[in-house]
This record gives C-alpha cells, sequence and structure tokens, in this order.
C-alpha cells in the first residue's frame, strides 16, 4: 500500500490532460451535436508546431500565443466554417465521414509538410526532470506541476467563461435551443464557431502538455486522446463539466493505479494501462441511459430543421434468379483465368489481394448500406478471422479451410453479442461502442500470443483441395475470385429479401418502422452478426494471401480507412465497395512503387479529401457515375423510339 500516493501522483497529471481533452468534446458538442473525434488529431498538429518552434529558438511566450491560442483558436473556428456547420443536419453516417475525414488526413498532412521526425520535448514552464517537492516522502517532478498547474487554470477560466460572461450566456441559450436562440437575435452557427474554437485551444494545450508526460510526440498517442476524453464525457453524460472534470481526473488515476499493481508477469500487464479508457467508455455507453440518443441534439424546435442528407442511390429490388448466379460466377471465373494469363506474378498478388479485402468491404456495404448503422470494427472482425484461422491449423492441424469455416461461424455470434450489447444505442452510440471493440481489441486481445503472436505474427498456409493446389498466385486468384462472387451473391440476395426490406425501412424511420411491427433490435442483430461473420471470412482470405501477417495489418485505423473509402465510392452499392478495395490495392501498389515511404501519408491524405469533398454531396462516387450512365442511356434510347415513331 505504501505504492499507493505514488500511482495516484502519477496518474493526476494524465488525469488533467484527459480533462482539458473531455472539457473541449463536451463544449463542442453541446453547442453543435457534432462529436469531434478529430480533436485529438488538432492536438498532433499544434504540438508539432509549438515544438519545432520552440525548438528553434523562439521565445516560449511567443510559441505559446502564436500555435496554441491564436492558430488553435483560428483553425477551431475554420473547421466549424468550412465542415462542421454543413454536418450540423446530416446522418450520422455522413457526420462520421466528414470527421474521420479530418482524423486521417491531418496527421498525414502534418507529417508532409513538417517532415516525419519528431521535435525535441524541451521544458518550458517547469523543469520536466527536477523534483521541486515531496508530498508524504514522494517526488513531484516539474511535468506534474505543470500539467496540473496549467489545468486548474484553463478549468477555472472555462468556468467563469461559461457561469458569469455574456459569452456563457449566450452558449447555455444555444444548448437549451438554438433555434430559440435564432428566435432571439442569437447566431447558433457564431456561438457553434466560438465553441469550436476554444475546443481547439484545449486540443493544443492538451497535446503540449502530454507531450513531456509520455516524452515523444506520437500522432497514436494523441489521437487516442480523444478516446479517453469520450470516456470521461460520457461519464458525465455529456454535459456537466463538473463531471467530466472528475472522471478524467479518476480515469487517469485509476490507470496509473492499474499499471503499478497488476504484475509485470502478467501477459498482458503492458495492455492494461492503455485498454482501461475503452473498457470504461463501453460500460458508460451501456449503462449510462442519458447516452442512448448520443449525437441528437434535443431541441423543442427541432421540427423546423431540414431533413438530414440520405446516401443516394437508386434502388431496383429484382429477385436474383439462380441462372444469373451462376452466369456471375462464370463471368468472374473467365475474367480471372484471362487476367492469370496476361498480368506479371506481382499483380495477380495485388489482385488477390483486392479479391479478400473486396469480401471486407462487402461487409459493409451490407451493414451500412442497409441498415444505416456504422461499424468502426469490420477491420478487426478480419484480424480475428485470420489470427484464428492461423490459431486452429497451426495447434490443432485443423484444414486451413475448416477452420476459416469455423471462425466465420465464432464471428457471426461475436458480432450478434456486441448488436445485443448496443441494443439501447443508435447512431453515433453503435459507431463509439464498435470504435471501443476495435481499440480493445488492438490493445488488449491481438497483443496476446494466442492471437497474433505479438509482433511476430502468424502463418496461414494456403489450402489444397485434392489434387488442386493453390500455391501459386494464379490459382488462388481464380479460386478468390469465386468465392468473392458467391459473396456477392449472396449480400444481394440478403439485401432483396424481406429482412433487406425490413432494414431499408428501419434505416429510413426506426420509430416508423417500429410502429408497422419492424423490430430494430431483431434487424441490428441480424445485420451485425452477417456484417461481423462476412468480414471474418474476408480477413480470413486475406491472411491466406499474405501466409504472414500480423497485429498491424488489422488494427482500428484500417476499420476508419475502409469505412470511409466504401462510403466514398458508395456504400449503398455493391460495385462500390468492389471499385473500393481493388483501387486501393492498386494505387497502393503504385505508390509502393514510386512514392517509396511516403505511401503512408499520401493514402491517408488522399482519402481524407476524398471524404472531406464528398461531404458537400454525400453520393458515392460510383454510384453518381452509374446514375449518369443510366440517365444518358435512358435518354438516348428515348430519342431513337421518337426517331423510329416519326
Amino acid at each position: 500500500m505504501n505504492e499507493l500516493p505514488l500511482f495516484i501522483i502519477a496518474g493526476i497529471p494524465f488525469g488533467c490532460v484527459y480533462a482539458l481533452g473531455a472539457c473541449g468534446l463536451v463544449l463542442s458538442y453541446k453547442t453543435s451535436g457534432l462529436l469531434n473525434l478529430a480533436f485529438g488529431a488538432q492536438a498532433y498538429v499544434i504540438s508539432l508546431l509549438f515544438y519545432f518552434s520552440y525548438d528553434s529558438h523562439w521565445p516560449f511566450i511567443l510559441a505559446f500565443l502564436v500555435w496554441v491560442i491564436l492558430f488553435s483558436f483560428l483553425l477551431g473556428v475554420l473547421f466549424d466554417k468550412l465542415l462542421f456547420q454543413k454536418l450540423r443536419h446530416s446522418s450520422v453516417a455522413v457526420k462520421l465521414v466528414g470527421i474521420l475525414g479530418l482524423l486521417i488526413a491531418l496527421p498525414s498532412i502534418a507529417q508532409g509538410v513538417l517532415g516525419q521526425n519528431s521535435p525535441t520535448i524541451r521544458p518550458f514552464l517547469f523543469s520536466t526532470t527536477s523534483v521541486y517537492f515531496h508530498i508524504f516522502s514522494y517526488p513531484v517532478s516539474g511535468e506534474n506541476i505543470q500539467t496540473v498547474t496549467v489545468t486548474l487554470v484553463v478549468v477555472m477560466l472555462l468556468v467563469w467563461l461559461l457561469k458569469y460572461s455574456k459569452i456563457g450566456l449566450t452558449m447555455k441559450a444555444v444548448v437549451e435551443s438554438p433555434k430559440l436562440a435564432e428566435l432571439n437575435g442569437i447566431s447558433s452557427e457564431r456561438v457553434s464557431s466560438l465553441a469550436f474554437g476554444i475546443s481547439g485551444v484545449l486540443a493544443g494545450l492538451s497535446g503540449v502538455l502530454l507531450a513531456p508526460i509520455l516524452h515523444e510526440i506520437n500522432s497514436y498517442d494523441l489521437t487516442l486522446l480523444v478516446v479517453a476524453g469520450i470516456a470521461a464525457a460520457a461519464c458525465g453524460g455529456f454535459s456537466s463539466l463538473v463531471i467530466t472534470f472528475l472522471a478524467a481526473l479518476a480515469l487517469g488515476i485509476f490507470q496509473e493505479i492499474l499499471a503499478g499493481y497488476v504484475p509485470q508477469s502478467f501477459m498482458l500487464s503492458s495492455s492494461i494501462r492503455p485498454s482501461f479508457p475503452f473498457v470504461v467508455l463501453v460500460l458508460a455507453l451501456l449503462f449510462n441511459k442519458s447516452l442512448r440518443n448520443i449525437g441528437t441534439l434535443k431541441d423543442p424546435l427541432s421540427e423546423v430543421d431540414p431533413p438530414p442528407k440520405l446516401l443516394l442511390k437508386y434502388y431496383s429490388y429484382k429477385p436474383i434468379r439462380f441462372r444469373a448466379a451462376i452466369l456471375a460466377v462464370i463471368t468472374v471465373t473467365f475474367f480471372s483465368v484471362s487476367f492469370g494469363g496476361v498480368i506479371s506474378g506481382n499483380w495477380k498478388f495485388v489482385l488477390c489481394q483486392g479479391c479478400a479485402l473486396g469480401v471486407i468491404f462487402l461487409s459493409i456495404t451490407l451493414l451500412t448500406g442497409s441498415t444505416g448503422a456504422v461499424s468502426l470494427c469490420q477491420a478487426t472482425f478480419g484480424g480475428f478471422g485470420a489470427f484464428l484461422s492461423s490459431q486452429l491449423t497451426s495447434r490443432f492441424n485443423f484444414p486451413i479451410l475448416l477452420s476459416l469455416a469455423i471462425v466465420t461461424v465464432g464471428c457471426f455470434f461475436v458480432g450478434g453479442l456486441i448488436a445485443l450489447m448496443g441494443t439501447k444505442l443508435k447512431g453515433l452510440g453503435i459507431a463509439l461502442l464498435t470504435l471501443a471493440f476495435a481499440l480493445l481489441a488492438d490493445n488488449l486481445i491481438f497483443p496476446s500470443t494466442f492471437f497474433a503472436n505479438g509482433s511476430t505474427g502468424v502463418y496461414l498456409p494456403r489450402p489444397q483441395l485434392g489434387s488442386i493446389n493453390f500455391n501459386s498466385n494464379e490459382s488462388w486468384l481464380i479460386f478468390e475470385a469465386i468465392v468473392l462472387a458467391l459473396v456477392t451473391i449472396l449480400v444481394l440476395i440478403v439485401r432483396s429479401s424481406k429482412i433487406g426490406l425490413e432494414a431499408l425501412a428501419v434505416s429510413g424511420s426506426s420509430l416508423g418502422a417500429e410502429s408497422i411491427g419492424i423490430s430494430y433490435s431483431k434487424n441490428s442483430l441480424i445485420f451485425f452478426s452477417l456484417a461481423a461473420a462476412i468480414a471474418g471470412f474476408g480477413g480470413g482470405l486475406y491472411g491466406i494471401t499474405q501466409q504472414n501477417i500480423s497485429s498491424q495489418d488489422f488494427n482500428w485505423e484500417f476499420s476508419l480507412l475502409f469505412l470511409v473509402l466504401v462510403i466514398v465510392m458508395g456504400v449503398k452499392s455493391i460495385e462500390g465497395a468492389l471499385v473500393a478495395a481493388f483501387s486501393y490495392v492498386i494505387a497502393t501498389e503504385l505508390l509502393d512503387t514510386y512514392a517509396g515511404n511516403n505511401i503512408g501519408i499520401i493514402i491517408s491524405i488522399a482519402v481524407g479529401l476524398l471524404a472531406l469533398i464528398w461531404v458537400l454531396d454525400p453520393e458515392g462516387i460510383v454510384e453518381r457515375q452509374t446514375r449518369i450512365w443510366r440517365s444518358t442511356y435512358r435518354s438516348v434510347k428515348l430519342r431513337r423510339q421518337k426517331v423510329f415513331v416519326e
């Protein structure tokens, strides 16, 4: 027990940084209804700019005022004016894609402009290595004093601003009812911009204060700052700053207590601490009733808002005939054989990757395209499919295809379990629940020896069916193409069936669907389970294609990237998912050849910018072109008929 005060003292700085982030998230959320998942990316950019300037011998006061105060504020206002105000009345999918576009693009843009080397972390208020005094014989370093002092000053200023200033009163009015505030001459858009500006300053402060504690500026750690902030804000119901502050402080302290008391010999000892905020977020989402409608502001005059932008798509539900299914498989096989005989071996491997990712992407089409629900853990299910298939094959000598079949069934039930956990959640709540699950898997499950064998990774052999061996990329491409065609047909059948039509009704209006006897919970359970099974199956195929894989091949960032790609290309259409998959692997191969080490930066910036452009007109690229081609074809056909009649 003598070590407990030391762990508490060590956890207070983390809790203070979490508190700043959580307060910034609550402030912007309450005035706009948007949960800024790009908050941590903003913190990363500001901390880089500040420490690069400070390391270049700028005076501390000048660097702090220019980057942490002025630039952070203007950046927050700019994002609100250009993006967030356009998202306010949009659907959950549109909101998430726009914000995820920022989250994906911002760190890569910063690395592209400032370089990938981190600046030196120099102390500014207090020496981070010096011990200034002791509490109960425990040392208190300069970084502790620095973080706690700045946090207390900022929180007191924030409380004064919100409680006693005119700005705070206008913010309260907008929180109560944006439309009613407008009728009284208060511009809700200006108040929202001000809130995002202040939130941007808090993001900058969080990043600058967290860097000395971690002794580095890391985009991963600073991006995950937002999850700890969301967990604390969720404990306060995204409304009370006092409860949010105390929850964040407790979160930081309990993290350090867990890290200190878990034995180092324990297999997952290094994963307990970073996983704790994700566990808290899951528990808050499940047990805090005020979070069931998170993502929507309750305005008494909300009926005057325009309807949210829909993901446009021309629907044609026709029965899928058996002959059409056979024709699809034959066509895909024919093209696979043709490509297999023409292209080089390396490109055969790339197309194999595209087929496997196409299966994972189809799971997003099935879930989000049919129900409107957003899952941020589809790559995680892919990881389950790959890692568990490898373990069943290596440990129990199961044939690889049998292992894949067993794991696919297992993913079906895991997806159903997540759907059952989120039965009372809708929209953004489901997205946060799946994000927490993906982060838990990355930090707690995948690092274990049983799953991904740590950083070493696992091996998946190519299958053999009788005398047919799939060791060559050409034969494996033909097999995967047939499988991709069959999965495509399965998705089409499900979407054209009764449950598919019910899902369409639920996505249009869950309340209206419930009124005619369609169960939202049942529908969500079916589609989450099917999507998880398909993603797990696709992950297994991808692992067999690669043969050697590690946890980095299925981390949580890939789930975000895959979702954005599919939605931008066209989440309502099968062709959108397939074009997204093959475009991604082909672009990756070309960039790997010609761009070298900058491949990750270029892809992230491109995907992020595509997402931001798409937000302005939420219709998938493939869907738009298909609609234009159909319209052109019909016009030409009508003209020909007119000429023939005349």
